[in-house]
């Protein structure tokens, strides 16, 4: 990252690793209160605490990490939109977006066993990825704004969840998405917006703990 300020890219990298553990030790707070699929956000930031932070000794270590997030990227998007789609209230719709999800995941394993150099960071494998994810998030956010009841959605724990994966994925869609042929073309320019992914990320980590602190809320206001 010569084109940045170095401090600056590191102290963002240190901020979503915190909030990272901040996640990991309110899912596991909320843990025994928790659904089933809330549960499975344990091990989920468990696991995604460990590979960010391999990531973060490659890049120290000036090492490439487009193997490690080729592999990470579809298990990340896999397990979001099996999360979010455990709150979909039409049957029929969830069914899909899960089948979906798992041909996606399916595809790319095939795709990656046989044409991508995983070397390479595979920005068709990504927007795919995040195409379905955005599918999933859009559907749930149009029953929650649809609802007979409609709950003020900054008081909906989940709404955070999605607001925030919304935001990176959007953003990420054209930031990564772009990454091959940027590294032919421009690789100044691909330094500097990678920075802007990196905010991105500290974005949708916040909106995670606001989905807990929205969750602690509720609880709260239930016990009283």
């Amino acid at each position: 990252m010569q084109h940045l300020p170095l401090s600056l890219y590191l102290w963002s990298i240190h901020i979503y690793l915190a909030e990272i553990i901040l996640c990991g030790i309110c899912s596991i707070v909320f843990y025994k209160k928790g659904t089933q699929a809330e549960k499975t956000l344990v091990p989920f930031f468990i696991l995604l605490m460990g590979i960010e932070s391999y990531c973060y000794y490659l890049y120290l270590h000036n090492i490439s990490r487009d193997t490690v997030y080729n592999l990470w990227f579809p298990v990340e998007f896999g397990f979001y939109c099996f999360f979010i789609c455990s709150y979909l209230e039409n049957a029929f719709r969830k069914k899909q977006l899960q089948i979906i999800t798992i041909l996606y995941v399916l595809l790319v394993a095939l795709y990656y066993s046989t044409i991508c150099n995983l070397v390479i960071f595979s920005s068709k494998a990504f927007i795919v990825g995040v195409l379905v994810l955005v599918a999933v998030l859009l559907n749930r956010l149009y029953e929650m704004l649809n609802a007979a009841v409609m709950e003020h959605p900054l008081k909906n724990p989940l709404f955070w969840f999605i607001f925030g994966l919304l935001l990176v994925n959007l953003g990420s869609f054209f930031i990564l998405g772009s990454t091959n042929y940027l590294n032919i073309t421009n690789k100044a320019f691909l330094s500097a917006i990678g920075y802007l992914d990196i905010l991105f990320t500290d974005i949708e980590y916040f909106c995670f703990l606001l989905y807990f602190y929205c969750k602690w809320k509720y609880q709260k206001s239930v016990t009283l």
